[in-house]
Order: C-alpha cells, then sequence, then structure tokens
C-alpha cells in the first residue's frame, strides 16, 4: 500500500509528463516565402529585335524560428504604347509550430495594347513552392489544409489557381473560385517539406495570340493546422 507521500510524488511525476508532452509538438526546421514575376511586352522569334522582358522577385527564409514573413514582387514591360505589369504580394504567419495561414494577395497581371504577343508569367522557373515549410512530427499526425482561392478580371486565362505538396509531390489542386479542405497524415519523427505553390503563365509557348488589353488576379487564403491521431 503506498503512503500518501508517494501517491503526491507520482502524481506531480504524472502531471510533469502531461505537461511536458503538451508543450512538445512538431519541430519546425525550416520556413520560406518567395514570389518572382515576369512581364514582356513585345515577344517575336526570328527577328533582331530583343525582347523587353522584366523580372522581380523576392524571397525570405528562416531556420527553427516562426517569424512572420512577407514578400511582394513587381515586374513591368513597355514597348512604345503597349506595357505589361505583373505584381502579388504574399504574407505567411504561425500561430505556433501546428498552425498558421498563408495569404496571397492580387498575383497576376495588367496588359496594354500589346500587339507583339507579350508574356506575364508568376513562378515561370518553379524550383520550390512558393511556401514552404519543413517540420518533423513528434506522433502521428493529420495535417489539414482549408483555401478559398478567388479570381477576377476581363480574362483570367493563364491564371492556374494554386497547389497543395507534401515533399515537392502534388496533392491537391486549389482551382479559380474554390474553397475546400484536405488532409494528409504525416508519420511521427519524419522530416516532411509541405508546400503551396502557383504557375501562372498567359502563354508558356510564347506562341498564342497577342495579349492585347486585359487583366487578370487571383487571391488565395490558407489555413492549415496539425493534429495528432
Amino acid at each position: 500500500m503506498k503512503s500518501n507521500a508517494a501517491r503526491i510524488l507520482i502524481a506531480n511525476a504524472l502531471s510533469t509528463f502531461i505537461a511536458f508532452s503538451a508543450l512538445a509538438g512538431p519541430t519546425p526546421i525550416t520556413a520560406g516565402l518567395r514570389l518572382d514575376t515576369l512581364a514582356d511586352a513585345h515577344v517575336i522569334f526570328g527577328e533582331e529585335e530583343p525582347n523587353f522582358i522584366d523580372i522581380d522577385f523576392e524571397n525570405a527564409f528562416q531556420v527553427e524560428t516562426l517569424n512572420p514573413m512577407t514578400v511582394a514582387a513587381m515586374a513591368a514591360s513597355v514597348d512604345g504604347d503597349a506595357s505589361v505589369v505583373t505584381s502579388g504580394w504574399a504574407h505567411a504567419s504561425w500561430k505556433n509550430p501546428s498552425a498558421g495561414r498563408v495569404e496571397f494577395r492580387g498575383l497576376g497581371w495588367t496588359t496594354k495594347k500589346v500587339t507583339a504577343n507579350g508574356r506575364a508569367a508568376i513562378n515561370s522557373n518553379a524550383t520550390l513552392p512558393y511556401w514552404i515549410y519543413t517540420v518533423v512530427p513528434d506522433v502521428d499526425t493529420v495535417f489539414t489544409i482549408s483555401w478559398d482561392v478567388k479570381a477576377n478580371g476581363t480574362d483570367t486565362s493563364g491564371l492556374n489557381g494554386f497547389e497543395f505538396s507534401l515533399d515537392q509531390a502534388p496533392q491537391q489542386s486549389m482551382e479559380l473560385n474554390t474553397s475546400g479542405t484536405a488532409s494528409v497524415v504525416l508519420s511521427a519523427g519524419t522530416s516532411y517539406l509541405l508546400g503551396i505553390t502557383t504557375k501562372s503563365d498567359t502563354d508558356p509557348t510564347f506562341l498564342g495570340t497577342p495579349l492585347g488589353t486585359r487583366s487578370a488576379h487571383m487571391n488565395g487564403i490558407f489555413k492549415w493546422k496539425m493534429k495528432p491521431l
């Protein structure tokens, strides 16, 4: 039969263990956010004239910390009366290692009087997703992401929405003007690279109809969380 002192010691030890377990949670490794934009008001092959390409980008990256990150990019190309402006803004924040929010605002382009094909692109040479979070779950975990993607403009062709990826493998498409939720199971003690990306392009072959005058932009709001199984 245990004494009262023994019971107290066991109770204290159990309380300490429960508190420690509750504080453990997943371990953040790296986090990143980036945007890159391309604008070209004059794309013609087979001629001596150069292309009027402008590219702009911004990256943010951190190791073992989860500070808020904001990036923005704007590329502008002008050729006489023709112009292309491609731009966007993004912000990522974490409530804790198990939950956060990512926003993309105004990703897209505005073109005016582009008669020589032209091109506007976002993430034209993607090697990593726009938002990344490398994390090691402490226990078997369900990662859930919800999205709300909206597009607007006179011609939204070329905008391709977003995609959630796991270790750079596609997991869930998030199309324009949709909202929804997707989940994936993560194993304890394994490092995962979670990502949100978009790759939009008015004409990746550069051989389509001239852009003319148009506008197309999209917003993507993403909320995610990790919950033990």
